[in-house]
């Protein structure tokens, strides 16, 4: 693979000779793709840099896509037109345009295909890293419905099958990029190649760079729902990636479902589990719960009270924002405060450095903690960024969002342990 001035792959050559080339814009963004196969197997030796000439290839085998805002064209025909709810696709060499549907999981990857009969076309399942499982049909064609995991093109030429992640190439077999996260020096503690902090599960990479976006998200869904809506952030400023942060959102709210339902059966348990005294004359008793009961029947309530304020989250889109609101907000608050460093990107930055400055630099990564919050480190010695605390005071720094770090290497509380909270703001 060669890489131009943005690390963004150029062309893949194969020791066969065939050759994948890409154009982008001065922005980064891919606007064309060009699979070239030749007439003869040339059987470059390994770490050849010679390429074919143009004689070499079999022009009736090329395929150019052109990319040109929501149309993909393909050999200079209109090949789709991308929706928020799926596509169109042109038929090849007539005027019939079929519309088709996506059924998405929670991370944005195509689960089903189906026209507007209900029809399914596709059906794909996938592992936490995006490979592919129990796949039907089976599609190995590189330009046949390339649209997949978290909505990203998938690019199948000779079994290539590399992800199109916007800012760099992502192998889904080795749950790896390709090249070097743009943004690594942020995040010194992770590999520059790591796919979502190598924890899929928990998060999305919309574009193959920053994390901090989504982390706000999630925090803020996740806040505003366990408060059952009584607490709900500002973003006025301190968003970068719209798309980031409603990923997040939506992250945080199947999360919260999660939670309330968990909080629901937990309540239950305790309230049909409580003691109970018999009081009233023999054959005459009548059951009377006392508060180790009554307290499961009050944990049950705000369970499923945090479950369908989550639910409604999820079905309305709750807390979303557009990228103009975010760029909005971005430039009065650069207006307001005369800086351009300004915003929870940096200020989280910062607190975290003054956490790590605490316990002796960068810790591994830790169990998410109680708000599923990301966590460096373990019990005796650690840091952890939190959402606000409802019931703290307004002038304590927890009732902001926050990092809490420890150290009880030399002792607890109050016999040699080190503990402190920083503030983001």
């Amino acid at each position: 693979m060669k890489y131009n001035y943005l690390s963004l792959p150029k062309s893949v050559q194969y020791r066969r000779g065939d050759r994948i080339e890409y154009v982008y814009d001065a922005a980064g963004v891919k606007r064309q793709t060009t699979h070239k196969i030749t007439i003869t197997d040339l059987n470059y030796p390994y770490w050849s840099l010679s390429e074919p000439a143009s004689t070499d290839f079999d022009a009736s085998k090329t395929v150019t896509t052109d990319y040109i805002g929501n149309k993909v064209y393909v050999n200079n025909q209109l090949k789709y037109v991308l929706t928020e709810e799926g596509y169109i696709e042109k038929t090849t060499g007539s005027s019939t345009y079929t519309p088709y549907y996506y059924l998405n999981d929670r991370l944005g990857s195509r689960r089903i295909v189906m026209d507007a009969a209900g029809t399914v076309k596709f059906y794909n399942n996938y592992y936490p890293s995006g490979t592919s499982m129990a796949e039907l049909p089976r599609e190995t064609s590189y330009n046949t419905h390339p649209y997949k995991f978290t909505g990203k093109e998938l690019d199948r030429f000779n079994t290539l099958d590399f992800y199109d992640f916007d800012a760099r190439a992502y192998y889904p077999a080795l749950m790896r990029f390709m090249s070097v996260d743009p943004l690594a020096g942020k995040y010194p503690g992770v590999s520059p190649y790591a796919y979502c902090l190598n924890n899929p599960v928990k998060y999305v990479d919309p574009d193959g760079r920053d994390v901090w976006d989504f982390i706000l998200g999630f925090v803020h869904s996740v806040t505003s729902n366990l408060s059952v809506g009584a607490i709900r952030q500002s973003t006025n400023g301190i968003v970068s990636n719209a798309n980031h942060y409603n990923a997040g959102r939506t992250t945080g709210d199947v999360v919260s479902v999660g939670m309330g339902i968990s909080e629901m059966v937990a309540g239950g348990g305790t309230a049909a589990g409580g003691a109970v005294a018999t009081v009233g004359t023999v054959g005459t008793a009548s059951p009377v719960s006392v508060p180790t009961a009554a307290a499961g029947v009050g944990v049950a309530i705000h369970g499923a009270a945090v479950t369908g304020k989550a639910t409604a989250s999820l079905m309305t889109k709750d807390g979303r924002i557009s990228q103009a609101e975010a760029t909005r907000g971005n430039e009065q608050n650069n207006s307001s405060s005369g800086s351009s460093d300004k915003g929870t990107l940096s200020d989280t930055k910062n607190a975290v450095q003054k956490a790590q400055n605490e316990v002796g630099g960068s810790l591994p990564k830790g169990e998410p903690g109680k708000f599923g919050s990301p966590q460096r480190g373990d019990s005796n010695k650690g840091y952890r960024l939190d959402p606000p605390h409802p019931n703290k005071a307004p002038n304590n720094p927890e009732s902001k969002p926050h990092v809490n770090w420890w150290d009880w290497t030399q002792g607890k509380k109050g016999s040699g342990g080190r503990w402190g909270t920083f503030p983001i703001e």
